[in-house]
């Protein structure tokens, strides 16, 4: 931070000035996709920690809009591969202790099917 008791020069005032306002300006941008993603989120808070938030999860869906965020929360999860795509899915979405509740084929004891 400049002291403003040091004198400064032409172009030292031009590149501080730019500065701050470049600086200024991606603040004012993070600020503003914060809020919209804020206001305009319909998903809960993920990973989602109790069975019975996955279930309103699941009839939230039915509204397009909350199934659009849905998809686009899980495409950005990304992945090198599909196995590390999907292992990230499943652990952003959902804790262990609510994974470990279900298995692909509803098999095992006290198991739900996905």
């Amino acid at each position: 931070m400049l002291n403003p008791n040091d004198l400064l020069t032409k172009q030292d005032y031009k590149t501080y000035h730019s500065s701050l306002l470049s600086k200024l300006k991606r603040l004012a941008i993070s600020k503003k996709a914060e809020e919209e993603q804020e206001e305009q989120s319909l998903l809960p808070d993920m990973p989602i920690e109790t069975i019975e938030s996955l279930y309103e999860l699941e009839n939230l869906i039915k509204n397009n809009e909350a199934k659009n965020q849905l998809i686009k929360f899980i495409k950005d999860v990304g992945g090198p591969d599909a196995k590390e795509f999907a292992r990230r899915v499943m652990s952003d979405l959902m804790t262990k202790e609510v994974a470990v509740k279900f298995s692909w084929s509803g098999q095992g004891r006290h198991k739900r099917r996905i």
